[in-house]
């Protein structure tokens, strides 16, 4: 545990989890929409105290990471942006499109926002990502992880003083850049396989007294002070994980729900919208029910769409086989006959 490379390790599994805990923590936001009272609405205040949407942090700081493997395997940009397209395009076509297709045009609900917010975050990663690398491959990160975090809280910071409005709409796509700027300046250290120093252990030990103090004091809401607290406890969360990882042995299906992290949670949603609307608004089935429905439908799909994909790649092959031959053929005849 007092070597970097621990993140690399596990990597997958923690995508799982991740993947599982945004689940539930839709589950909780749902209870609270539908008023669920009993046992279950203690449980959905317990997790949303203490875990919330940490897994998209999780998912944020690993995402970082990896794309430093990539880039740093492959320094190619041209390459290195094909291979983000292709990773997204095919789950954003398949699922993204059925599920606007379905959602928009038959049941007349607006889908928009759905995978918007999510999408234009990651293109703006993504495009930012080849600068983020230049800082990241190089010396002193701690120092660079600091004085970068320093930067994006005083930049929110200002925003939310000059142009509220504007603050009041970015401040969640800001600070969630924020772990995921500590993931990228981070992967440098677990690529080169480096111990954790002292100094590092403060970025996983920091956000256990102020998850403690932020939770227990009478302090008044602000959205910056809750997301720079979020911010360090999903990381001493993810700490702790690693540490039951490394001492326990991890499931095979943490590491299937990492493989296909970003399919289960498009897929999710797109249940999770459809299934309100058709069953639970329509019929008596228990809200538990409904939702227990959504889980097992969203695994069963992967499967199926694994299937898709995979057809569709033999397709999209064959076509450029058979369109590369044709050009050929073409170039031929074009081609005067030398003697």
């Amino acid at each position: 545990m007092n070597n970097w490379s621990i993140f690399s390790k596990y990597r997958n599994q923690i995508f799982g989890l991740a993947s599982l805990s945004i689940i539930v923590y839709h589950l909780t936001k749902d209870i609270e929409t539908y008023h669920i009272h009993g046992t279950w609405a203690t449980f959905s205040s317990v997790y949303q105290t203490w875990i919330g949407a940490c897994g998209v942090d999780w998912f944020l700081f690993l995402s970082g990471m990896g794309l430093f493997f990539s880039l740093h395997k492959n320094p190619n940009i041209i390459s290195f942006f094909k291979r983000r397209i292709h990773r997204l395009l095919i789950p954003y076509i398949l699922i993204g499109i059925t599920y606007w297709i379905l959602y928009d045009l038959v049941l007349n609900h607006s889908s928009l926002l759905a995978f918007m917010s999510d999408v234009c975050f990651v293109i703006v990663a993504y495009c930012m990502y080849p600068l983020l690398f230049s800082l990241c491959n190089g010396k002193h990160e701690s120092r660079k992880l600091w004085i970068g975090f320093g930067l994006i809280l005083s930049s929110i910071y200002v925003l939310s003083q000059y142009n509220y409005y504007m603050y009041y709409h970015t401040h969640v796509f800001f600070t969630r850049f924020m772990i995921f700027y500590i993931g990228c300046i981070c992967a440098h250290k677990i690529y080169q396989k480096e111990s954790i120093c002292t100094f590092d252990s403060l970025l996983f030990t920091l956000g256990i007294p102020l998850k403690i103090l932020y939770e227990t004091l009478p302090l008044v809401y602000s959205p910056i002070l809750y997301r720079f607290v979020e911010c360090f406890w999903a990381l001493s969360l993810l700490y702790l994980i690693i540490y039951f990882m490394e001492h326990l042995k991890t499931s095979q299906f943490f590491e299937f729900c990492g493989k296909w992290s970003l399919e289960i949670y498009m897929l999710h949603i797109s249940y999770r919208s459809l299934f309100k609307i058709l069953i639970y608004d329509q019929t008596q089935i228990p809200f538990v029910g409904v939702y227990a429905l959504v889980i097992a439908c969203t695994f069963l799909s992967i499967p199926i769409y694994n299937e898709i994909q995979t057809q569709l790649f033999h397709i999209y092959r064959k076509g450029k086989m058979y369109l590369s031959n044709y050009l050929r053929y073409i170039q031929k005849l074009l081609n005067p006959i030398s003697y």
